[in-house]
């Protein structure tokens, strides 16, 4: 049998310091929606693994933050980077 690969997508969130601990809280209630971890804590960086199909409700919820927060969050897309997930 051939083995299948999923490619997950890489997203970088840019967002004020003191939000991500909070930031990071709330998307890791959401079980299995998305990985992180922060690249850089001095310029607040957020480096998110996300599964495919979960991307347009990690943007959702993103979106929703920020609004929320009324505060500038840069979300940027990384098409070098990626990851591969094995199926048997």
């Amino acid at each position: 049998m051939k083995k299948k690969f999923l490619k997950s997508n890489f997203l970088y969130v840019d967002l004020p310091r003191d939000k991500i601990a909070i930031f990071q809280w709330i998307l890791g209630e959401y079980d299995g929606l998305v990985q992180f971890r922060t690249i850089d804590r001095m310029k607040a960086t957020i480096e998110l693994m996300v599964p495919p199909g979960n991307e347009k409700e990690v943007i959702k919820i993103i979106e929703s933050l920020k609004k929320e927060w009324q505060c500038k969050m840069k979300l940027r897309h990384c098409p070098f980077k990626f990851n591969y997930i094995q199926f048997k």
